[in-house]
């Protein structure tokens, strides 16, 4: 229950997904330099990951209001469209117009969706301990970490596409 007396729904996997993403992304950047991307300078490829990253910050200023709203649900079916679109998106990506588009804004606009959240939403459920409790729901980015350094082996083995594809798969529940 939230403070106006609905239920809240807590996000599943909050920052594991959303801040492993964007955390990882130099293995993402370390392919796209050596394949696709190769004639673009390592500074234009940083671009897109910066993008993720002021997005995430950015639009989270803006979630926080609808999140106190009571729109939980909402952000967080938002945030799984979004990132099932980035890697569909990613998937057929060729130029760089449209790997930006779905790995720097379409990452930072769903992860913002689901981290700011995530972490507020722990202050609604803990009085005591509050702080250990944000510092374990934060500590989520390192686990999506480890999904993430998966990348760089299998991109080396299995074909690019279909990888991305497959991870599309998997953020559907």
């Amino acid at each position: 229950m939230d403070l106006h007396g609905r239920k809240v729904s807590t996000p599943k996997a909050n920052t594991t997904v959303s801040r492993g993403l964007t955390v990882s992304f130099g293995a993402w950047e370390d392919f796209l330099k050596q394949n696709f991307l190769s004639h673009y300078s390592e500074s234009a490829i940083s671009w897109i990951g910066t993008v993720q990253g002021f997005h995430m910050v950015f639009v989270g200023v803006a979630i926080g209001p609808v999140f106190d709203l009571g729109y939980v649900r909402l952000l967080i079916v938002v945030r799984m469209m979004l990132n099932a679109l980035r890697f569909l998106m990613t998937g057929f990506a060729q130029q760089y117009y449209s790997t930006f588009l779905s790995l720097g804004v379409l990452v930072g606009l769903g992860g913002a969706c689901l981290s700011t959240p995530g972490v507020a939403i722990v202050a609604q459920y803990f009085t005591t301990k509050r702080s250990t409790a944000t510092g374990i729901a934060s500590a989520g980015g390192s686990v999506g970490m480890l999904f993430q350094c998966g990348i760089a082996w299998l991109l080396d083995y299995i074909l690019t596409t279909w990888y991305r594809r497959l991870t599309f798969a998997y953020c559907i529940p």
